[in-house]
Formats: C-alpha cells, sequence, structure tokens
C-alpha cells in the first residue's frame, strides 16, 4: 500500500498531462493554421477554448453527483475514452460549429475526469500530508505543456494541423487511457487486493455556513481570472511592447517549466508549513507578477514574473482543490471540491474574454493587471481570514 499510492500519484500525473498538459495549455498553438485553412476569424476560433472552460465548469460542478452514481474510477475511465477520440476527432473538423460541439463534450469529460477526483483520490491515499503527492500529481500540467507544444509545433511544421491533432489525441489516449485502466485504483480497491487497510486522514473538516462558501466561491472565481490573465496574456502582451514573438514563446514555455517545479514546491509547502501559509506565498507572488507586467520593458521585471510565476499560478490544481479537503468536513468534501474546480475553471474562461474587452477599450492590458492586482490584495486578506478561523474550529 505504501508504495503503491506514488504508483498512483504517477497515474494522475500522466492523466494531468492529458487533460490539462495537452487539451488546455496546446491550444493557442492552432490559432493561426486553423483559422488560416478554413477562412474564419481569430475570434470565432477563440470562442472554442471559452466554452471548453465553460463546459469545464459544469463538469467539475456537478461531478459529485457523477461520482455517486458511476464512482470516480469509472467516470475517470469514461472520460479518458471519450476526450482522446473526440480531440482526435478535431482533425476532421470542416466547420467551426464543429469545434464548439467537441469543446463542450470534451470540456465537460474535463472538468468531470481531472483536477476534482485526482484532488479527491490523492487525499484519500495520503491524507493530510497530501500537499507534495499533489504537486507531483499536477506538475503533468507544465510538464505537458513545454513538452508537447513542442511536439505540436514540429508536427505543424512538418504536416497539417489535422495531423497534429491526431498526433496529439494519440497522446491523450494513451497518457489518460492506460492510468485510467492499470494504474489509478481508489484505497478501498487496493485494500481489498492486498488485504489492507487505508489509514484514514486526521482533519475531519466543519460545518461552513453556506454564506461563506459563496464568499470563498467568488474569491476562487476572481483568482482565477486574475491567475489566467497572468498565465495567458503573457505572450501577445511581450509583442505589444516590443519583444519578438519567438522570445515571447521562449519566455511563455520557461513560464511552464518553472509552473510545474512550483507545483511541487507548492505541496512541500503545505506539507511543512500548513495551507494558510501557503497561501498567503501565492498570493503575494500572483500579485507581485501581475504588478511587474506593467513595467515589463525592462528585462529584470521580466525576472521578477517568472519567478513569481513559480508560486503564483498552483490556485487552479493546488489551493483551489485542497482548500475545501481542509474546510470541509466529510459529508460535503466532494461536493466542495466539485464547487471550487467550477468557480476557478469559470475563472479561466472569463480571463479569456475580459483583458481582450480591455485591450479593445483602452489599448493596453495594464489596467487590466492593474485591476487584478487591486482585487488579489483584497482576496489574499479575505481568504486567509476564513481559512484560520475555520481551521481552527476544525
Amino acid at each position: 500500500m505504501k508504495r503503491y499510492k506514488w504508483l498512483i500519484v504517477l497515474g494522475c500525473c500522466l492523466m494531468i498531462m492529458a487533460f490539462q498538459g495537452i487539451v488546455n495549455n496546446c491550444y493557442s498553438i492552432y490559432i493561426i493554421h486553423v483559422t488560416r485553412d478554413l477562412q474564419i476569424s481569430r475570434s470565432a476560433y477563440t470562442l472554442t477554448q471559452t466554452l471548453h472552460f465553460m463546459a469545464c465548469m459544469v463538469g467539475s460542478f456537478f461531478s459529485w453527483k457523477v461520482f455517486e452514481r458511476f464512482g470516480i474510477i469509472r467516470s475517470i475511465r469514461t472520460c479518458s475514452i471519450i476526450v482522446a477520440c473526440l480531440y482526435c476527432s478535431y482533425g476532421a473538423v470542416t466547420h467551426v460549429a464543429g469545434f464548439y460541439i467537441r469543446s463542450l463534450i470534451i470540456g465537460c469529460c474535463v472538468g468531470i475526469g481531472s483536477t476534482t477526483p485526482v484532488t479527491i483520490l490523492i487525499k484519500q491515499w495520503f491524507g493530510d500530508e497530501s500537499g507534495v503527492a499533489q504537486g507531483v500529481a499536477f506538475m503533468g500540467s507544465g510538464l505537458g505543456g513545454a513538452v508537447f507544444l513542442k511536439l505540436a509545433n514540429l508536427t505543424l511544421v512538418s504536416s497539417t494541423w489535422r495531423t497534429t491533432y491526431l498526433v496529439l489525441g494519440i497522446c491523450v489516449g494513451l497518457l489518460s487511457i492506460l492510468p485510467a485502466f492499470f494504474l489509478i485504483k481508489t484505497p478501498k480497491q487496493a485494500a481489498a487486493a492486498t488485504k489492507e487497510t487505508a489509514k484514514p486522514g486526521r482533519f475531519a473538516g466543519t460545518e461552513i455556513p453556506a454564506w461563506i462558501t459563496v464568499i470563498l466561491l467568488a474569491c476562487m472565481l476572481l483568482s482565477g481570472i486574475s491567475q489566467g490573465t497572468q498565465l495567458y496574456i503573457i505572450t501577445p502582451y511581450l509583442q505589444d511592447i516590443g519583444y519578438s514573438a519567438t522570445f515571447a514563446a521562449n519566455v511563455s514555455s520557461v513560464s511552464f517549466v518553472l509552473i510545474a517545479v512550483g507545483k511541487l514546491l507548492e505541496g512541500l509547502l503545505i506539507d511543512k508549513k500548513g495551507i494558510t501559509v501557503a497561501l498567503r506565498v501565492s498570493y503575494l507572488c500572483l500579485i507581485l507578477g501581475l504588478f511587474s507586467m506593467c513595467l515589463m520593458k525592462r528585462i529584470w521585471l521580466l525576472a521578477v514574473f517568472l519567478l513569481c510565476s513559480i508560486f503564483s499560478n498552483s490556485f487552479p490544481t493546488i489551493l483551489g482543490p485542497l482548500l475545501p479537503l481542509y474546510l470541509y468536513n466529510e459529508e460535503n468534501k466532494r461536493k466542495a471540491v466539485g464547487w471550487f474546480s467550477a468557480a476557478m475553471s469559470c475563472g479561466f474562461s472569463l480571463s479569456s474574454i475580459l483583458p481582450s474587452v480591455v485591450y479593445d477599450k483602452t489599448g493596453s492590458y495594464v489596467p487590466m493587471f492593474i485591476v487584478c492586482g487591486v482585487v488579489c490584495i483584497v482576496l489574499m486578506f479575505t481568504v486567509d481570514g476564513i481559512v484560520r478561523y475555520f481551521s481552527a474550529q476544525g
């Protein structure tokens, strides 16, 4: 059991690499090729990502109902098959509506089959010391983005976007279907096979009033908008202020690698110092990163941004899903994880729209960075106060 739980982490890491590292993070590399070939506008194609994140929100929100009816393992297996098949079928699309329909289904399956079940499984296996395991599992997101963006770029250069979707779709299948069927198990399944008993975690959680839950969900949504703005706007913003497209792409790749490292460090911080300290560090890095973007013509502030990205990108996969597991009682844990993941997905979907609206109105992304930075200061004190109070109650 002790050794097998790290195989669970490996399986979860591979699934996250498929669902988030490929499906979520490799979206932007297709924009130019698809829009030119199908003769559609970029805004028409970018709506695909917005619909994807909105569907992720819906899938995450209702994931606990799916788990209650079908079980976590069966849900993961079904979602991995659907996502792999539909991602491959992107290459057969001849009209933009085909992207929209597939994105809605894939997004719903990613919402059900990635962040929420992985968080619950790791918490079941590792109990209160799940921070490092959570960080290792979600390193797959950053590593997948760094590795498969390169693979996608090489395939696009030597072939077509249709072939690239097929190649990456096969990778999604190998990385998600194989672990789902042969590696990932619940502690009860493994205990039945080894005749051992899984140890429950010590943290029992407490009753959280509904209005506090609403406040926390609003904080997660705004955190998602702020982090998405920082993560996805960096490439066009660097080009707007005078850096080359190659330099901007390299900065984006470096940030994905640092994000992967940051997930592991964030997990270590949670296990050693607690989730309250981890929240403070992440919010401070997010705030500093957003304000450094305002003056990024100075190269040393770009270095500050990259250093801050180590801890500032942990909300959707580490802190957001783990927070309800530390706060809520056993009866409400699964519901809360789904709700928090849904709020983060909603924030990310809005982060692909709001910065563009601000840019169209003002001609710059800087006002968005400033607003998000100020909002994050308020969020840091709000979330920190709630977590400290109810952690003491639990």
